[in-house]
């Protein structure tokens, strides 16, 4: 399979890499989903991909963080570049396509989610995209990775500058910049009544937001049997560029219809965790343990709102307003105070953190964490999208440890 897979990528082509999108489709469509969320979930990133090949120039490549309430009145498909890395990783291609990787100038400690998808890019496997859009929050590499993106490709590139959110006049520049990304790309695309489809779209993402607070609030009693044990598979979507659409409205409505009608409650004696960062793309021995030791993710950093409802009114406001709320940025205090929060709510008992290598956001705050914060805290140091370097048993082994050790704490 290892010497299929690497003739393959040796004449990768965009017709090639969408043919075997097409082919990962109809291989979605035959599959059998336990719950029906996970599908539709899946249907959604594949839209993104599918566009990505046979529509290019509706596609934009988009970041953590990106407004893409704005995208989608404009008929726009936002593609989250990270997303590839994780797909490469989780299908186990991380090592075929970082073999040659340094050899055309990506150097071996950037994020593995950036350089898998520069590999592909560098391999020609997409077409070039209509547009990119790139978002100075939380990874220093995104920036970068795609404007190398597009200068190979020579689309148009966009950047909008994140301020400090304590900062005095914070919104009034996110909101400035986020005015002028929206003109700028309605006026190149000759978009008609492009204000009056900008409510709509804020409409839309508003009721989706009612429907999130709806599933976290059930999930504070009722989890999903069966479902991976390192937390729901659905981190970031809030994120990550599909606000606004029919999509996330679907897909968050059949979340709920699944925990409210196949859910559990939770099991008395579970050890209750919260997710901090992200979990590894692949499976990892982590999962197992999780089960072995009674252990359950009720709750992930990244998937609790922070934001304020949205205004279709004022929509450029509301959006700059819900990018500035991620605790993420800025001092660590707010992380802290949203950490504290979320294991009262949730009788969290643990955290587990899995810290990305080539990730400075998601380890270098760590020890200023676990002074603060209200709940033992495990650091793991993996990477989420390179399986094999993992150290998946001695990750396990410290896993249960900290397991054991919540258990036998005073109250369990």
């Amino acid at each position: 399979m290892n010497k299929l897979i690497q003739a393959v990528l040796k004449k990768l082509n965009p017709r090639r890499a969408g043919a075997a999108v097409l082919l990962f489709g109809l291989f979605m469509l035959l599959k059998r989903y336990r719950y029906r969320h996970a599908k539709v979930r899946d249907m959604i990133n594949y839209e993104a991909f599918l566009t990505a090949f046979t529509n290019p120039g509706r596609s934009v490549w988009v970041t953590l963080l990106t407004p893409c309430e704005l995208l989608f009145p404009l008929g726009l498909s936002p593609l989250v570049l990270e997303s590839v890395g994780g797909i490469i990783g989780g299908l186990g291609l991380t090592k075929a396509f970082l073999k040659n990787t340094i050899e055309v100038g990506i150097p071996g400690s950037l994020c593995t989610f950036h350089r898998a998808h520069l590999a592909v890019v560098l391999k020609n496997g997409f077409p070039a995209p209509g547009n990119l859009l790139a978002v100075s929050a939380l990874c220093d590499g995104n920036l970068r990775a795609l404007q190398e993106a597009a200068d190979l490709f020579g689309s148009p590139f966009h950047f909008i500058d994140m301020p400090e959110p304590e900062a005095d006049g914070a919104v009034e520049y996110l909101k400035v910049q986020l005015e002028e990304l929206y003109a700028r790309l309605a006026h190149a695309l000759d978009v008609r009544d492009a204000p009056a489809k900008l409510r709509t779209s804020l409409a839309l993402a508003e009721e989706t937001r009612l429907v999130m607070e709806s599933v976290n609030q059930l999930r504070k009693d009722r989890y999903l049997p069966g479902a991976p044990s390192l937390g729901l598979s659905w981190n970031l979507l809030n994120h990550t560029g599909r606000l606004g659409s029919p999509g996330a409205l679907k897909f968050y409505r059949t979340l709920y219809r699944d925990l409210l009608r196949r859910g559990k409650p939770i099991p008395a004696d579970s050890i209750r965790l919260l997710l901090s960062h992200l979990p590894p793309v692949y499976n990892h021995p982590v999962a197992e343990s999780l089960i072995k030791k009674n252990g359950l993710v009720v709750i992930e950093e990244f998937n609790v709102l922070d934001w304020e409802p949205f205004n279709p009114g004022d929509p450029f406001l509301s959006v700059a307003g819900k990018m500035l709320a991620m605790p993420q940025l800025g001092g660590e205090e707010r992380r802290v105070e949203r950490i504290n929060r979320l294991c009262l709510e949730y009788g969290v008992h643990g955290i587990l953190h899995f810290a990305h290598w080539g990730c400075r956001q998601s380890s270098g705050s760590i020890h200023a964490l676990k002074k603060r914060i209200c709940r033992p805290l495990l650091y793991v140091e993996v990477d989420l999208v390179d399986a094999d370097s993992s150290g998946a048993g001695q990750t396990s082994t410290r896993v249960e440890s900290f397991l054991e050790l919540l258990t036998s704490r005073p109250g369990g």
